[in-house]
């Protein structure tokens, strides 16, 4: 009866941080947010050369230029370690 009893309230309490750690915050909701237009305009400026394919070099090396360039100016890579 008493295990019982024990083993009902660590499924409450478990059941209770579960609950809390994925509760939706405005916290939460900030650092997951993404900006739907900043999104739009790279993949606008990602399309101007065109589709890519594997033989069309000069697009794809376009493509790579804009995405290691948008990458240093939003310090995710830095030009001192970036390789082409």
């Amino acid at each position: 009866m008493i295990k019982r009893i024990v083993i009902g309230v660590f499924a409450v309490i478990l059941c209770l941080f579960f609950t809390v750690s994925v509760m939706d915050s405005s916290e939460t909701r900030h650092e997951t947010a993404f900006d739907q237009e900043a999104i739009l305009n790279h993949i606008e400026k990602l399309s101007e050369n065109g589709p890519r394919s594997i033989a069309d070099k000069a697009s794809n090396r376009a493509a790579l230029e804009y995405l290691i360039a948008e990458s240093e100016k939003y310090g995710v890579i830095s030009g001192d370690t970036t390789e082409v």
